[in-house]
């Protein structure tokens, strides 16, 4: 349900096999507090996350822009565009379990939908 909702996914409305696909291609990983999942002015972000439990906070120029938690998800533009990673991601919470999509397994499945 989560997945539907996410801009990067529209493409799959509707098309429940393909959007099986996806989760199942999906790789669960945990970090433990202050690990920087994404690092401001990086090149390439090779993966989407979304956030099963814990938070993360979202900072900018070394200023916290905002805290995302379960159910939501970030690293959608340098996923799709390979661009500089426009904020750092860092873990604020005991610990964050994340699934995450790779570049490669999002062009192959979503972008050819």
């Amino acid at each position: 349900a989560v997945l539907g909702k996410n801009i990067l996914f529209s493409a799959l409305k509707g098309n429940s096999e393909a959007m099986q696909v996806v989760v199942d291609a999906m790789e669960k990983v945990v970090y433990p507090k202050d690990t920087q999942v994404m690092v401001q002015n990086d090149v390439g972000g090779e993966h989407w996350y979304i956030i099963e439990t814990g938070e993360v906070d979202i900072v900018k120029d070394s200023v916290k822009v905002t805290s995302f938690k379960s159910g939501e998800g970030f690293g959608e533009m340098e996923l799709m565009y390979a661009c500089r990673t426009a904020a750092s991601v860092i873990v604020s919470s005991e610990e964050c379990t994340c699934w995450r999509l790779g570049r490669g397994t999002y062009r192959h499945i979503v972008m050819k939908a």
